[in-house]
């Protein structure tokens, strides 16, 4: 098991209220959800901190219309239109 170390934090009153009803809701005690926080908090910083490369999935959806074809190759024709401007502006 990792060896614990004890440090006192201070907290507005709302986020120690709102700690406190979580930590019930889910059953474990405020220093395990605290924990629990501060690791996802420094992961999603870490993985920002160095320079690498990440693969993953957009997945984008429209609001259905009734010439659907149509909204497509409008949105395909803005999207192409503002592509070629930013590629003006940033040369």
């Amino acid at each position: 098991m990792t060896r614990r170390v004890r440090f006192g934090v201070s907290l507005e009153r709302n986020v120690y209220e709102e700690i406190t009803r979580l930590s019930q809701a889910l059953g474990v005690d405020r220093s395990r959800l605290v924990s629990m926080a501060a690791r996802e908090f420094l992961s999603e910083r870490l993985h920002f901190a160095k320079q690498h490369e990440c693969e993953g999935v957009l997945v984008a959806s429209y609001p259905s219309e009734r010439n659907s074809l149509a909204a497509i190759e409008t949105r395909r024709e803005r999207s192409t239109l503002s592509a070629r401007d930013s590629r003006v502006i940033s040369s």
